[in-house]
């Protein structure tokens, strides 16, 4: 089974990101079990929303979605959640459209879409950026959207032990 988690997603471009990869997911013919997670009341949750219109596809059955309420997206809950939380017991892989990744996770792909996690100097993003670095493990696999992004990450964060994947386009 694979988990999807996309608790902290709650902006237009990333909820647009997220939902086209789900609906991705619900049309492929090869579809394995999954798990969604996301917050209510989100802009993604939305989207979502109108993905569950597929019931008479053959693959709604595989997949199973998760609505937590909105406050498991502030950043304190969300950080002991991605570092507490034993995912890879339940889950084969994971993947994560969050700020955040899972620390204990084994197999897990990380959609990284928050610069300010790399160019933002006030306080609150510094603190931010600690809990990133603190979650970050040998098991995972960055996606970034362009390689400006991805440069400028490895520069910053000076990781050479992370495998990335740079996908969309490049400026």
């Amino acid at each position: 089974m694979i988990l999807i988690w996309a608790l902290g997603i709650n902006g237009e471009g990333s909820s647009v990101v997220v939902s086209e990869f789900i609906s991705a997911l619900f049309a492929h013919p090869q579809l394995r079990p999954l798990t969604i997670v996301c917050s209510r009341r989100s802009t993604l949750s939305e989207r979502v929303y109108s993905l569950q219109s597929f019931p008479k596809h053959q693959n709604s059955r595989l997949i199973r979605l998760i609505f937590l309420p909105k406050f498991f997206r502030s950043y304190p809950i969300h950080f002991a959640l991605k570092l507490f939380l034993p995912v890879q017991f339940f889950y084969r892989a994971v993947i994560t459209f969050d700020d955040f990744p899972f620390f204990l996770a084994k197999k897990q792909l990380l959609y990284f879409h928050q610069p300010n996690l790399i160019f933002n100097i006030a306080l609150i993003w510094r603190i931010k950026r600690l809990a990133f670095k603190l979650l970050l493990n040998r098991n995972i696999v960055i996606y970034f959207q362009t390689n400006h992004i991805r440069k400028a990450f490895f520069s910053n964060f000076h990781f050479p032990f992370i495998a990335s994947i740079c996908f969309l386009h490049k400026i």
